[in-house]
């Protein structure tokens, strides 16, 4: 789902929902205490910045159709 998506479709309203819960400081909070122990999350600095880094990942792959 796109931030600018207006769907409302159950998963698009879940993931609505989910973010909201993510985007807080406390979720942030444990986040950075998790990133700590993986170091494939290091460079992220929120739990939302890893979602959008799924959701770049799947437009760059449906670009080039890959599975």
């Amino acid at each position: 789902m796109l931030k600018e998506s207006n769907c409302r479709c159950v998963v698009c309203q879940v993931e609505r929902s989910l973010l909201n819960s993510l985007s807080t400081q406390t979720a942030r909070t444990h986040f950075q205490t998790l990133a700590r122990n993986y170091p494939i999350l290091n460079h992220f600095d929120s739990p939302t910045d890893v979602i959008a880094q799924l959701h770049e990942h799947e437009r760059v792959e449906h670009v080039n159709h890959k599975a």
